[in-house]
C-alpha cells in the first residue's frame, strides 16, 4: 500500500525531464529511490527541440549531399570534355586520312588516264553505256 502511494506521488509531481528526484524510503530499509521525473510539457518541448536537431542534421545532411552531387557533376563534365576531345581528334584524323586516300586515287587515275589515254576513253564510254541501261530500266 505504500508503494503505490509513493508511484502516484511521483506520476503526480511535474518537474522538468531532466531533473532526477530522490526518495529517503526508511521504512523500506533506509535506502534512496531516483526516479526520474516526467512532465508531459516537458516531453512536448523535448520533442521540438528533438524534431529540431534532427531537421538540423537533415539539412546538413542534405548540404553536403549537394555538394557531392556538385562536384559529381564537375567531375562527369570533364569526363564528357575528354571523351568528347578524343572523339573529335579521332574524326579529324579519320577525315584527313580519307582525304589523303583520296587525292592518291586521284593521282593515281590521272597517271593512269595520262598513259593510256584510248583505252581510259573506251572504259569511261563503257561505264556510262552500263549506267544509262540501268537508268532505262527503271
Amino acid at each position: 500500500m505504500r508503494m503505490t502511494v509513493l508511484a502516484q506521488g511521483l506520476l503526480n509531481q511535474l518537474v522538468k525531464p531532466s531533473s532526477t528526484a530522490h526518495w529517503d524510503l526508511s521504512g523500506l530499509g533506509g535506502k534512496r529511490l531516483a526516479v526520474r521525473e516526467f512532465n508531459p510539457m516537458a516531453r512536448r518541448s523535448m520533442n521540438e527541440q528533438n524534431d529540431h536537431e534532427a531537421m538540423d542534421a537533415f539539412q546538413e545532411k542534405a548540404g553536403e549531399l549537394g555538394e557531392d552531387l556538385s562536384e559529381v557533376a564537375t567531375l562527369a563534365a570533364d569526363v564528357g570534355r575528354e571523351k568528347l576531345g578524343k572523339v573529335r581528334d579521332a574524326a579529324v584524323k579519320s577525315y584527313e586520312d580519307a582525304k589523303d586516300q583520296l587525292v592518291t586515287w586521284e593521282d593515281a587515275l590521272k597517271s593512269c588516264v595520262q598513259q593510256k589515254p584510248i583505252k581510259s576513253l573506251l572504259i569511261a564510254a563503257g561505264f556510262g553505256m552500263f549506267i544509262s541501261m540501268i537508268l532505262r530500266r527503271r
